[in-house]
């Protein structure tokens, strides 16, 4: 069965400034063996009077519309990158893998010392 991944793009007005701008959040959803939902912020914000929510993109030829329309493309585009990355490597494939992947969350996290307790127990004494 193939995996597919679809992106879909809002802003969330509950949280609007006083300069009309409000954050764009992000769903990704990936359909396949199993099927999961993530959601993201994309640490930008649109104005709200520009926004159309049927196209996922800002309306208009202004320059805030054109540069927000230009970050949407580079977001979508880099997070199709990471699904590819993921499903090159891996069989199954979850929506919060690919967000945490497109964030820069590792899994996990060794610290130094971690690391050199199991270089010595691996490595034989001299």
């Amino acid at each position: 069965m193939k995996t597919e991944m679809k992106v879909l793009l809002y802003i969330k007005r509950s949280v609007q400034d006083k300069d009309g701008f409000s954050p764009l959040m992000g769903r990704i959803s990936v359909r396949g063996k199993v099927n999961s939902i993530a959601q993201f912020a994309c640490k930008f914000k649109i104005d709200v009077r520009l926004w159309n929510a049927t196209a996922q993109r800002c309306t208009g030829k202004s320059k805030a519309a054109t540069m927000a329309n230009r970050e949407i493309e580079r977001l979508l585009l880099l997070l199709q990158k990471r699904f590819n990355e993921l499903t090159d490597i891996k069989d199954v494939v979850k929506a919060e893998e690919v967000r945490n992947v497109f964030q820069g969350l590792a899994e996990t996290q060794d610290t130094i010392m971690k690391l050199y307790a199991e270089h010595t127990a691996t490595m034989p004494c001299v």
